[in-house]
């Protein structure tokens, strides 16, 4: 039984769920020194919205496929 772990992690994705954790996240970090400093560098956190999706996208989906694999070979080791 083969797992579609990349439909699943792009339908989470996609979820309200994670808007709403991304936007805890920016307000968190507004309210964080480092939020503040690019705040005062003229940088509006609610501009970087739409760049993080898009980066955690990537980035799963370039981590998935070893993840995939390593779990193969430990199931083809017996270690699973």
């Amino acid at each position: 039984m083969r797992l579609n772990v990349e439909g699943h992690l792009q339908r989470i994705l996609q979820s309200e769920a994670v808007n709403e954790l991304i936007g805890t996240k920016l307000h968190n970090l507004a309210m964080s020194p480092e939020g503040q400093l690019l705040s005062t560098a003229g940088i509006k956190l609610s501009s970087l919205r739409p760049l993080i999706k898009p980066y955690v996208v990537e980035l799963l989906t370039d981590v998935v496929p070893v993840i995939m694999e390593q779990l193969s070979s430990y199931a083809q080791v017996g270690k699973l």
